[in-house]
């Protein structure tokens, strides 16, 4: 079995519910060509039918050669400078239309669900929603909450939940726009540069805190291999070793903690891979793809396939059976 583990999927009652009720964070409209676009900040996003037709996905999965794609949420769907009630009504929506698409595709569309981070309890209420009467065992979140780092004290009760239920939480790059934000204007490195660096940003700040020595049992996953944190690993072990303040909150190197995270395998280049496998083993990684976004990669399972180094059993985790365990499939 081969899964895609990171695919963005919209459903019709979610845009439905947007052009009825709204949503401060974003709008709907139409451009000259008839096409639906979502407006939010200054991004314009088409919404394709590969977006929102379970069809196109099945398409993509006979020529990508997978058996099932895990669908989550674009970043914008997680409303999180929406007020707490309007995201947790989004969010409601946006899983039950995932469950409906789950169950009318039965073992094709395994689901991540989303929940408002911006107000704990109603995350916590809303993830044992998703795990106990929707029977989804993923939820997808930013890399931070609106400007709040995941390490925040306020978040650790959605962090325990999450362990105490078994849910794994994959970490999705939310912001383009944090530090140095005046220089990632020109030739797209608001995403180039911009999201692999906000995705380590979000790695440290789990690793340096303590929160995952202090959550051994939760199951946390990043996307885009990591972004550039597989490269900063050598810099952030000598910096635990001579700077006290790194050791206040982590009382082993930073690699350590690194090795027991998962990680998707959507890069565009095979140097990353080798760079990660000195890092982590080999079942800490899942395959994806991004699909449908134009960011994503075209032929993931090949580029798993020559991975160097590789077991044929290490090499079939990747592809499927590490995603499998995680899942619950």
């Amino acid at each position: 079995m081969r899964v895609d583990a990171h695919t963005h999927f919209i459903p019709d009652a979610y845009l439905e519910e947007i052009r009825i009720r709204g949503a401060s964070s974003l709008t709907l409209e139409k451009n000259a060509n008839g096409e639906l676009v979502i407006l939010t900040g200054s991004y314009r996003f088409p919404v394709s039918t590969a977006l929102r037709a379970p069809e196109a996905h099945l398409a993509r999965m006979e020529t990508a050669g997978v058996d099932l794609h895990v669908i989550s949420p674009p970043t914008f769907m997680f409303h999180y400078s929406d007020s707490p009630e309007r995201a947790l009504e989004l969010a409601r929506v946006v899983n039950d239309a995932y469950a409906e698409i789950v169950r009318a595709h039965p073992g094709r569309f395994p689901a991540m669900g989303t929940v408002p981070l911006q107000d704990p309890e109603s995350a916590c209420a809303e993830l044992r929603r998703v795990r106990e009467e929707l029977g989804m065992r993923a939820v997808e979140i930013g890399s931070s909450i609106h400007g709040l780092p995941l390490d925040d004290p306020s978040l650790d009760p959605f962090f325990a939940e999450a362990e105490s239920l078994g849910v794994f939480v994959f970490v999705h790059p939310y912001s383009q726009w944090l530090i140095g934000q005046d220089h990632l204007g020109m030739a797209y490195l608001k995403n180039l540069c911009g999201l692999p660096m906000n995705t380590a940003w979000a790695i440290g700040r789990v690793i340096f805190s303590g929160l995952t020595a202090r959550r051994p049992g939760l199951r946390l996953g990043f996307a885009h291999v990591g972004g550039v944190a597989p490269m900063l690993l050598g810099r952030w072990d000598h910096g635990w070793e001579v700077r006290e303040e790194c050791r206040r909150l982590l009382s082993e190197p930073p690699s350590h903690a690194f090795g027991r995270l998962f990680f998707d395998t959507v890069t565009h280049d095979p140097e990353a891979y080798r760079l990660m496998l000195d890092w982590v083993s080999p079942d800490r990684l899942f395959l994806g793809s991004d699909f449908p976004f134009d960011m994503g990669t075209e032929d993931s399972v090949s580029a798993v396939e020559e991975m160097p180094g590789l077991t044929v059993p290490q090499r079939e985790g990747i592809l499927g059976a590490t995603a499998a365990g995680i899942l619950g499939l």
